[in-house]
């Protein structure tokens, strides 16, 4: 699997590859991580991480089938939103907080896109 972040390409073989890639942070504590097939464009999943929290983003197919993770018990008041960083760690976008999970379980979601390259079951999604 190949995995991008602010600064590169990671190759990643293994779960503990994927632990320590996906534990790599920036400036204040924050990356973004998309993880592709070597073989195919699709799936794909991309978690954009800010310290303990997350924001995953599961691409289908080509023809543009996406789905957002929702949070569960983050502690954040979900009619309000967080700041992320995509493309660098200078890029802000703001993101609602029922769209926010805890970091421990986007790394959950990423072993198992790791495995099955589907969507993820052990977070609750809506499709966008």
């Amino acid at each position: 699997m190949k995995i991008y972040h602010f600064s590169g390409i990671e190759e990643c073989t293994s779960i503990d590859e994927l632990s320590s890639i996906l534990d790599i942070r920036y400036d204040t504590g924050v990356n973004e991580f998309t993880m592709i097939s070597e073989k195919n464009d699709y799936p794909y999943l991309i978690i954009m991480v800010n310290n303990e929290y997350a924001v995953l983003t599961f691409f289908q197919d080509e023809e543009g089938q996406m789905f957002q993770a929702i949070g569960e018990n983050t502690g954040l008041n979900s009619a309000e939103t967080s700041v992320f960083y995509y493309g660098a760690p200078n890029q802000e976008t703001e993101v609602w907080n029922k769209f926010v999970v805890l970091f421990t379980k986007a790394k959950e979601a990423a072993i198992e896109f790791f495995e099955k390259l589907s969507l993820p079951t052990c977070v609750q999604w809506s499709m966008l």
